[in-house]
């Protein structure tokens, strides 16, 4: 049960290891698969120029765990901080992952639907 798995999470020293207030883009829309995780953190300035960009970063990396049974879940660093758009996505689509689920805001949401 999801019960059982968050309780596991907890004991385990996860206790922020679940997405409040996550709802559907459009009425019906469901996923189930494996989750495949993602944490974005804050911007550093400091440390911006050892953050692989484009094809090679920490999310695009994530991108290619993922497949038809899958479900990418992208921890925000807060609730208006977009975690991408239709030009990011479009990868996911190509490798038709089963949803998207994240704390974040996403960009270009009707021509994802």
């Amino acid at each position: 049960s999801t019960q059982a798995l968050v309780d596991g999470l907890w004991v385990m020293g996860w206790p922020p290891a679940q997405i409040e207030g996550a709802r559907a883009l459009a009425k019906g829309m469901k996923c189930v698969g494996r989750a495949v995780t993602v944490r974005f953190v804050p911007a550093r300035p400091d440390i911006a120029s050892d953050k692989p960009g484009g094809e090679i970063s920490p999310e695009y990396e994530a991108f290619e765990l993922c497949g038809p049974n899958s479900v990418i879940v992208m921890a925000s660093v807060g609730p208006w901080e977009s975690v991408g758009g239709d030009i990011k996505f479009l990868r996911l689509m190509q490798r038709q992952v089963g949803g998207l689920v994240t704390d974040g805001s996403v960009r270009d949401t009707d021509t994802m639907i």
